[in-house]
């Protein structure tokens, strides 16, 4: 790409003598200054462009709005880049596959009948929870354990009795339900010091695991462990927690080790 030059000395033919046939301005003197400019327009790019022109622009600068038509490309950025640079459709669909939230992102709020796999906003949480019934008084119950116990492979007697609903009777640590429903159910267990055994519990309605094998090592997660499980039952349905461990119970009314349940609604 050249810039225009002027070919012909017009400003030095004035000097010359009139006598000089070189002042005389002649048809060749304008075909080599128009050649001159001709060469020099055609060396420059079209700015508006053609389709059949392809040229490369490297470091430019652009003021002002760029409009750019047909299908661009650009290069890639890495996973996780976060800067001014132009996103490809490769990186967002790369970027959109396992999102980072940060500060408090939001979603729609689903309609309280909804069972998809849609987000459940706290909203919808909120509205779900406010509809379940929960019957303590009737459908509960609290044990707690008020002496230090050891047990292997076996059902777990609690021993005190802190709370039983009017439909709930209780025998050897066993809970029988008078009511058909889901029982939310929820156990802590407190291994005993450093001599303790290796704990490993489960909750059972009737003979079959709900919850199976929550179990730890001696001196691990704090010595205590605690397990919830959601269990479908009909009415005279039992359900207990059965295990093995040395576990820590008080006579103070702690709550070192305790089975507690109550029914969320009927089935």
């Amino acid at each position: 790409m050249s810039n225009y030059t002027i070919s012909v000395d017009w400003d030095g033919k004035d000097a010359l003598a009139d006598s000089s046939s070189a002042k005389v301005i002649s048809g060749d003197d304008f075909q080599t200054e128009f050649e001159t400019v001709q060469t020099a327009v055609n060396s420059k790019a079209d700015l508006n462009g053609s389709s059949s022109v392809n040229f490369a622009i490297n470091d430019a600068t652009v003021a002002g709005t760029l409009a750019v038509t047909g299908v661009p490309t650009v290069p890639t950025q890495s996973a996780g880049n976060s800067t001014t640079r132009v996103a490809t459709t490769a990186f967002v669909q790369g970027e959109k596959a396992s999102p980072t939230f940060t500060g408090t992102p939001a979603a729609p709020t689903a309609a309280e009948s909804t069972n998809t796999t849609q987000i459940a906003t706290t909203a919808f949480v909120q509205t779900a929870i406010s509809g379940v019934p929960i019957n303590v008084d009737e459908d509960g119950w609290i044990l707690r354990m008020n002496a230090t116990t050891e047990v292997s492979d076996a059902t777990i007697d609690w021993a005190h009795n802190v709370k039983l609903g009017s439909n709930i009777t209780e025998s050897g640590g066993v809970i029988t339900v008078g009511t058909a429903g889901w029982y939310y159910v929820i156990f802590r267990v407190f291994h005993y010091g450093t001599d303790a055994n290796d704990v490993d519990v489960s909750v059972l309605k009737g003979s079959t695991a709900q919850l199976s094998n929550i179990n730890w090592t001696t001196n691990s997660l704090d010595k205590a462990g605690t397990g919830f499980a959601l269990v479908d039952c009909a009415a005279d349905d039992t359900i207990s927690v059965k295990g093995s461990g040395k576990l820590v119970g008080s006579s103070d009314n702690d709550s070192s080790s305790y089975f507690m349940g109550f029914r969320l609604g009927d089935t």
